[in-house]
Order: C-alpha cells, then structure tokens, then sequence
C-alpha cells in the first residue's frame, strides 16, 4: 500500500477507490478507502473519504449502523463544517455530506418504525401485556401464601421481573434509536437544503412527507419550524398545493406551537415570497362551499369548513402584503367559477356564448 501511495497522488488513490467500487471490488475500495483516511486527517477532502466509506459499508451492509454512524458519516460532516472556505466545491462538499448522512438515518428511522409496528412486535407486545399481569397475579398470591411456598414464588417472580425489565429496555432503546435517528435525518435535511440546491427536489418532498406523517410528534414540529425559517420559501413551491390542501385540520394537535401553526407559517411565507404560486391555492380553499345553486347531487358535496376558514383568515392576513395582488386575483377566481356555472346546451356547443353584462365590462386586471 506505501508503494501505491508513492506511485498515485491522493487524488489518483481516491479515484481508484472509486474504480474498485464501480467494479463491484467493494472490500478493496472500501479498504483503500480506509487506508487513505488514516494517512491524511487533516486535507479537506477528507471529508469525502469518510462519507464515501460510509455510504459504501452502508450500502454493502459490511458493517453496523452505529459504526458508519460515528466513524464516518458523523466525522464526515463534521470535518466538512471544519473547513471556513465558501467556494461553491465546498458548499457541496457540505451539501453532501449532510444529504448522505440524512439519507442513511431516515433510513433507518424507517427500519425501526417498521419494527415497531410489526406484528411481530406487536405480539411481543401482548405478551409482556401477558408476564405483567401473571407477575401481579404471583406478588397476590406471594402475600397470602406460607412460609415454604414463598421461596417458590419468590424465584418464579425475580424470574418474571428479569424478563419484564428487559423487554422494557429494548423496547426504550429502539424507541430511543428510532427518535435519535428521525431527529439527525431531519436536521441533515434541513441543513441540506440551506447549504445547496443539488439535492432539493428528493429532500423536500421526503421531508414534508416526514412533516405530514408525524405531526403529533411534538419534536418533528419543532424541526418543522426550525426548517421554515432557515429555509429559503421558493424551495417549497412545487408541493404548494399539497401543503396548502393540509391547512386547517383539526386532527393536527392543540396548543401554540401545533403543526397547524407551523403549516400556516409556511404558507405565509411562501405566499410573502411568491404571491403568484400560493395565492390561487388559497383561494381555491376558500371557494370551497361555493357550489352552484342548480347542481345535480349539490347535497352530496362534502365542505371542509376548516380548510376554508384556514384560508380566508390567511388571505385577510396577507391582505397587508399583496392587498392589490390578492384583490385582482379574487376578481379573476370570481370570474372563472362564474363563467363555470353559466348554463350551456349540448346544442349550443359551436355557437358563440353570450356574458353577462358585468362580466363584459369588467376591467382589465393588472396581474
């Protein structure tokens, strides 16, 4: 290996890492990736070693979770951070770095989230369910026996205790590591997304998933808002409709700081920022019980009351932003929802359709 280094450059031994990867030599790039990291523990690019054997061993399974973990990808963001430079190889460099590290927790946070909500550990789940109960049942019994029968209970119940208090422990420590693991996917996501734009199509849509599908968990609010405030709002705006469709659920938890009020801060803000891509979205919310008097089955359509009182309330508070913008844009939705209800004939399909006389003398709206 020292004849190796004296005949390539470090970066010529990074790419032949590299090189063995692509073949599938996995054990040789992997080793050689090592090898390089241990001979240069303070260049910059050391950053990439360790994130390139992480995500290898991670990919190859060749290792334990906690292992990448801490000697890799940790280290590999860690040193990344360590480096002052913002010229833009470095900003990836970070970018990266955190995405790999993201990427390899939410993964598994997803294996742990599985687990406990397997059968099989739902089973193990009645079982303790089981021991507890047998346990009280021979404390009783250990009250009221005699003298020679409480040796037997006693070791029947130190037994059951044994069990019960190991379960428990596994069973706190995968909710531990599965919180542990939500909580640095999360934050590397975040951090992804404030440092570059390489990855920003695969984390946001990953991390407003996360956001709807855990947001009774108080510390995934939390991130939420912290993710809305370091991050920039254009980032948002392909899933503008999505968020906005969320808005004013009543099932999303009570208090201040519910992911309601993070929801709504984020619409805010991205209709601050980008008025003409959220603007329409919130009206469609708030034209949601406008149903045309003379529709067939208008008994049947079902109005969520919430999402529209979401909406308008949002509006009234943009109002001191975009107040011309959000005015002409009702006039324009008013319009449209108007000409949708005008009543048509199948015989009147090629003949030309006469207005109403308002509608023809509107003015011309500046959008």
């Amino acid at each position: 290996m020292q004849q190796l280094k004296l005949l390539h450059p470090r970066n010529n031994l990074i790419e032949e890492a590299k090189l063995f990867r692509a073949q599938g030599q996995n054990e040789m790039a992997i080793n050689l990736g090592i090898y390089i990291s241990k001979e240069n523990k303070t260049n910059e690019e050391t950053s990439d070693i360790y994130r390139l054997i992480g995500k290898w061993l991670a990919e190859t399974r060749s290792s334990n979770s906690r292992t990448i973990l801490e000697q890799y990808l940790k280290p590999a963001v860690s040193i990344a951070e360590d480096v002052k430079t913002a010229d833009k190889k470095a900003m990836e460099r970070r970018c990266q770095t955190h995405f790999h590290l993201a990427h390899y927790t939410d993964a598994l946070f997803r294996s742990h989230e599985e687990r406990l909500n397997s059968n099989e550990w739902q089973s193990a789940m009645r079982l303790r369910k089981h021991k507890t109960v047998e346990l009280e049942a021979l404390i009783k019994r250990f009250r009221s026996s005699t003298k020679g029968e409480k040796t037997d209970y006693t070791m029947k119940i130190q037994e059951l205790q044994k069990q019960l208090a190991m379960d428990k422990e596994e069973d706190q420590k995968l909710q531990d590591d599965r919180d542990n693991f939500l909580n640095l996917a999360l934050e590397g996501y975040k951090h992804c997304l404030v440092i570059g734009d390489k990855y920003d199509v695969r984390v946001v849509f990953r991390i407003v998933s996360l956001w709807f599908s855990l947001s009774s968990r108080k510390h995934v609010v939390n991130s939420m808002l912290s993710t809305i405030d370091e991050v920039q709002s254009f980032k948002f705006i392909p899933l503008v409709y999505q968020i906005a469709s969320r808005m004013g659920s009543s099932k999303d938890g009570q208090g201040p700081l519910n992911f309601q009020f993070a929801l709504v801060s984020l619409v805010k803000k991205m209709a601050i920022d980008h008025p003409y891509h959220t603007v329409l979205q919130l009206l469609a919310l708030a034209n949601g019980d406008r149903i045309k008097d003379k529709q067939r089955s208008r008994s049947s359509f079902v109005v969520d009351m919430d999402k529209k009182h979401a909406a308008e309330n949002l509006l009234n508070e943009l109002s001191s932003y975009h107040g011309a913008i959000i005015q002409q844009m009702r006039q324009m939705v008013d319009i449209y929802i108007r000409l949708a209800e005008m009543e048509t004939k199948k015989e009147d399909t090629n003949k030309r359709v006469t207005l109403p006389r308002d509608l023809r003398n509107l003015p011309v709206l500046e959008l």
